[in-house]
């Protein structure tokens, strides 16, 4: 099996050595225009695997609407839009995501989803939402995302500022890892894949966990609890 593993990873290196060698050269901003492609392309098969999963994860979204006013959620990484499908009709929609070439694709989603209102699309990390006001929107969705900022608890403190007061909901997005328990194969592709992918590591460090990370927020998020779903 290790023979197996070591090979494997010796593949996926040398097929990513491209990629890896535009970083270097400054050339990887070809990649960001073509990664949106992938990630569009993808999400449909990826949607049809996670169906089920999905729809539970979204179906109390309208519980959280306040007031008399529609549902308006916030994306953190929204990618090509492939979570649209899951909102409920008549909800405001706002998209934040680096990536500035992902808007392309998100207007292809949305020929698609006409159930729900597009507001903008924010160029922005998850670091850094400035451009969205305080307690403006009643729910933070990030699925896919956590691994790929440079600080999630910088993160989580954005996506607190930004939600209006709510009963809590926190969906955890990773599973708590102790020293010795990654698999090697996860150890062993981490730099290749952050490339290939755009960021997002395939582990974080032994002891890392996104459960453990909502739950410190907790005491804070008490006093204004807010809605996010993550996974």
């Amino acid at each position: 099996m290790t023979c197996f593993m070591n090979f494997f990873t010796f593949i996926f290196k040398v097929v990513t050595l491209p990629l890896q060698l535009m970083e270097v050269v400054g050339i990887y901003g070809f990649y960001k225009r073509f990664f949106p492609f992938l990630i569009y392309k993808i999400s449909f098969t990826y949607n049809k695997k996670m169906n089920d999963k999905k729809k539970d994860l979204f179906s109390n979204l309208s519980e959280f609407t306040k007031g008399n006013g529609p549902l308006r959620i916030l994306e953190i990484g929204c990618g090509s839009g492939a979570n649209f499908e899951f909102y409920p009709s008549g909800c405001k929609v706002v998209c934040t995501d680096p990536n500035p070439h992902f808007e392309k694709y998100l207007q292809k989603s949305l020929a698609v989803n006409d159930h729900l209102t597009f507001e903008r699309f924010v160029v922005a990390s998850g670091e850094d939402m400035g451009a969205v006001k305080d307690d403006s929107v009643d729910v933070v969705v990030c699925t896919l995302v956590l691994c790929s900022v440079n600080n999630i608890p910088r993160t989580l403190q954005e996506a607190h500022r930004i939600l209006r007061p709510h009963k809590p909901a926190l969906r955890p997005q990773y599973k708590e890892m102790n020293e010795g328990e990654q698999p090697t194969f996860q150890l062993q592709l981490s730099g290749a894949w952050c490339c290939c992918s755009q960021g997002a590591f395939t582990q974080l460090g032994p002891g890392f966990s996104c459960c453990a990370t909502l739950m410190s927020f907790l005491p804070e998020m008490c006093n204004h609890p807010p809605c996010m779903y993550s996974f």
